[in-house]
């Protein structure tokens, strides 16, 4: 069990990383319309799947 709490922490971890990641890489190429969208969608897609995660984590009983 202690295990699987360890690897959903770590997945999150590098899931919220790679969020803020892409965040600034968005804010920092602003002239660039087709790497900002992709960016979002990207964004769009990494909150889905950390929210997801996180609600994953708050209804597993421990």
């Amino acid at each position: 069990m202690e295990i699987i709490i360890l690897a959903s922490a770590a997945v999150l971890t590098s899931i919220i990383a790679a969020y803020f990641f892409v965040k600034s890489v968005k804010n920092s190429g602003e002239g660039e319309n087709k790497v900002g969208e992709k960016a979002q969608k990207f964004l769009n897609v990494t909150e889905n799947k950390s929210s997801h995660f996180v609600r994953l984590l708050n209804n597993s009983s421990i």
